[in-house]
């Protein structure tokens, strides 16, 4: 069933909601005219900035990587890493995470913006939404930050200033540093939450 909303008076959800960043009018204005492009062209538009912004020129096709592309990138995964992510992996579950298949997987980054390992191949995780009404990508996102810490506690770092931007503050991050369980951060969201959906139950319209 949907639920449609009545656009409310942002002022008084402002209390409930995090803390955002200064949004940049051009960085703005750019992403709005990649999605119109995106609306109008489909497929061709998103091929051509894919190639203007990664400097990956792949045809839709083949923008689906094969189940059997799968099963040979995870057979050449070593040993000691395919364990490593068997561990996160186990640990991501063990935290019950509903709705979402989780398994080890190989990727080879090209013309990256960052820099980062272009053209050296991976191991990582793939992830598949099988239940969207169960799936909680925000939980999801803590649940694998803290199975990646345990798994890697040497090699694991934060940019601060990078990751408390995006998750609003420093709150999420040294949570994961103290060493508190997903469970627990989840639980700490609750009563904000709460309130939240209190407010915004008055501007639904059905």
């Amino acid at each position: 069933m949907l639920t449609r909303l009545q656009a409310p008076p942002y002022e008084a959800l402002a209390p409930l909601l995090p803390r955002g960043a200064a949004v940049d009018p051009e960085i703005t204005a750019q992403v709005r005219a990649i999605l119109e492009d995106v609306r109008v062209a489909g497929d061709a538009a998103v091929r051509a900035h894919t190639l203007r912004l990664d400097g990956v020129d792949l045809p839709p096709e083949r923008w689906e990587v094969s189940g059997d592309e799968q099963s040979a990138a995870v057979e050449r995964v070593p040993e000691a890493v395919h364990a490593a992510l068997a561990a996160a992996i186990e640990r991501v579950r063990a935290y019950g995470i509903a709705g979402v298949d989780i398994t080890p997987t190989s990727f080879t980054p090209i013309a990256s913006t960052d820099g980062k390992y272009s053209g050296i191949t991976l191991q990582g995780l793939h992830m598949r939404v099988t239940d969207r009404e169960r799936a909680d990508p925000t939980k999801l996102a803590v649940a694998l930050l803290a199975a990646l810490r345990a798994v890697h506690p040497d090699q694991f770092q934060f940019r601060a200033a990078n990751f408390d931007r995006l998750a609003t503050g420093p709150e999420l991050r040294a949570a994961l540093e103290t060493g508190r369980s997903p469970q627990d951060i989840w639980n700490g969201w609750e009563q904000d939450l709460v309130r939240f959906r209190g407010t915004r139950e008055k501007y639904l319209i059905y």
